[in-house]
Order: structure tokens, then sequence, then C-alpha cells
């Protein structure tokens, strides 16, 4: 029987390392770890990539579930509002400035 000694190795993924050491882009990485929404958003993709689902749900359930939960829908959504609103302040400033206009017209008429 041989018995081979293995040196305990640091796991850690590179990216983790540096988030420990203070380096790195942020703590994203960590929330997959910590928040238990990340982390389910985590297991639903990997399964989705996999072609598989949650026990006991749906296929329509569980694209429902994991559209809900997506990170990356969720920056969609909110750019999409964040543009939506943009446009909504133009219109309305262009609306009063229209509006502005027509009044000093009608004092210029009278």
């Amino acid at each position: 029987m041989v018995r081979v000694s293995v040196a305990r190795q640091d796991r850690t993924p590179p990216t983790a390392r540096r988030q420990r050491s203070g380096a790195g882009g942020g703590d994203s990485a960590r929330k997959f770890v910590d928040d238990p929404d990340r982390r389910e958003e985590l297991v639903r993709v990997a399964l989705a990539a996999l072609g598989c689902r949650p026990a006991g749900e749906s296929e329509a359930q569980a694209e429902d579930r994991l559209t809900s939960l997506s990170s990356a829908e969720r920056a969609r959504v909110i750019e999409a509002a964040r543009a939506a609103e943009l446009r909504a302040r133009q219109i309305r400033e262009a609306l009063r400035k229209k509006a502005a206009e027509e009044s000093a017209d009608k004092w210029t008429r009278e």
C-alpha cells in the first residue's frame, strides 16, 4: 500500500481570493453565495443550461421563476424604465416649451 501525502491547497477561485484581499471588481460574485435569491438564480440558470428544471415544476413555471429572479432581466427592465422616464421627461419639457411659446404669441397678438 502506497500512501500519498497531499499538501492542502487553496482551492478558492482566483476572483474570490482577490475579493478577500480587497482587490477585484466588487462583490457581485459574493452575492451569489450570500443572497438567497442570487443562489436560486444561479441554480436555476445552471439547470436551464443543462435542460433540466426543479422537480415538481412545469416548464412554464420554471421559466417564469427564472425570469422573475434573473438579475440580467431586472437590469434590462430597469434600463427600459429609465429610458421611458427620460423620454416622458423630454416630452413634458417640449409640451411646456410649446405652451410657453403659444402664450407669448397670444400676448403679442393682443
